[in-house]
Parts: structure tokens; C-alpha cells; sequence
């Protein structure tokens, strides 16, 4: 659904670290600089997964997984894409793989705020920029297609930019604010 996955470390897997991560707010990550080690022989396509939230969510982890899966893979296409767009894309991934919402309070967060500047990602954003960016990309997703999904992951541009270039690419005679436009709509 978002292209083939990186290799910087000459094998055919993918893996996946369980650890105690000491902070709460985390339950997994993907670590560039783990991919991008200057040591070629260090280097390693690695997820990293809270052992905390295997024991007591599987729920949880399992989106968390295909959410940093799908982080790893954009890195590999594109490895300075906007926040916005690469996490609303790793929720739609935690859609793709049966774990939709696997934090329940983000959609309703941005329910209860839809005025949120999904576009100006903060240090910590809170759920509400996550449930708005996940539901614009599902709705992107369901309204023009994986062939789309899979070439914003892949354009150098950025933010609005690249979606507005995926549109061409496809062939789809649309743009990032008509596109954006129907989404308020379908929100309201």
C-alpha cells in the first residue's frame, strides 16, 4: 500500500525490538539514525515496540506496529516528508491492518477541536492532530485510491506540494485545497 520497504542493512527482514521504553508516551518508534548508523555494520531496518503495551494491549501494539512499519517505509522514500502527512499516513496504516484508531481518544479529540492546524505539527502534538491527520489520508485514501497513496509516499516534495504532485502523477485532475475542501465538507 506505501511502496517496498528500505534495506540498509542487506537482509530481507524487518526487525522488531521489544523493550522496557521509559517513556509512557511512547509505545513504539522507528529510529532513522539506528538506519543511517555511520558503521555500515551497524546499521539495521528496526522497529522498536514497549513490551508493556505487548504484554497488556495487543491492540495497541499491533497498530503501533503497522503505524511505525509505514514510518520506516516513507522514510525510505521519502526521509524529510512533513509530520502531517506521514503520520496521517501511518493511521491509515493501522486502518489497513485492522487496528483503526488504536488510540481511541484521537479521533474524538479532533471531533471535539476540528479547528486544529493539522499542517503546523507541534513537539508534541496531541491526539487531536493525530485523529485529523489519520482521517485525511483514510478519506484521500478512499476517495482517489492506493495507486495515489503510494506516490505521495513516494514524491521528494513535501506537505501539501507532494499531494498536490501525487494528483498529477496518477492522472487525477484535483488539487491538495479542493481535495482539502471536500474533506471539510465530509467532516461536517
Amino acid at each position: 500500500a506505501f511502496g517496498e520497504p528500505p534495506d540498509v542493512d542487506g537482509h530481507d527482514r524487518i526487525f522488531i525490538l521489544i523493550l522496557d521504553i521509559s517513556d509512557p508516551v511512547f509505545i513504539g518508534f522507528f529510529d532513522p539514525a539506528v538506519a543511517t548508523h555511520p558503521v555500515p555494520e551497524l546499521r539495521r531496518d528496526v522497529l522498536y515496540l514497549d513490551e508493556r503495551a505487548v504484554r497488556r494491549s495487543g491492540y495497541l501494539a499491533r497498530g503501533t506496529l503497522a503505524h511505525e512499519f509505514q514510518h520506516l517505509i516513507h522514510w525510505g522514500h521519502d526521509a524529510d516528508e512533513e509530520d502531517w502527512i506521514n503520520e496521517g499516513l501511518s493511521g491509515y496504516a493501522e486502518e489497513l491492518t485492522g487496528y483503526p484508531e488504536a488510540d481511541p481518544d484521537a479521533v474524538p479529540s479532533f471531533l471535539n477541536q476540528p479547528d486544529v492546524d493539522f499542517t503546523n505539527w507541534p513537539v508534541r502534538a496531541f491526539p487531536a492532530y493525530y485523529g485529523s491527520t489519520y482521517l485525511l489520508m483514510s478519506f484521500l485514501a478512499e476517495r482517489f485510491g492506493q495507486p495515489f497513496i503510494r506516490d505521495l509516499v513516494a514524491q521528494q516534495r513535501n506537505g501539501r506540494f507532494g499531494v498536490d504532485d501525487a494528483f498529477e502523477a496518477v492522472g487525477i485532475a484535483q488539487d491538495f485545497d479542493s481535495a482539502w475542501g471536500q474533506w471539510v465538507v465530509a467532516n461536517y
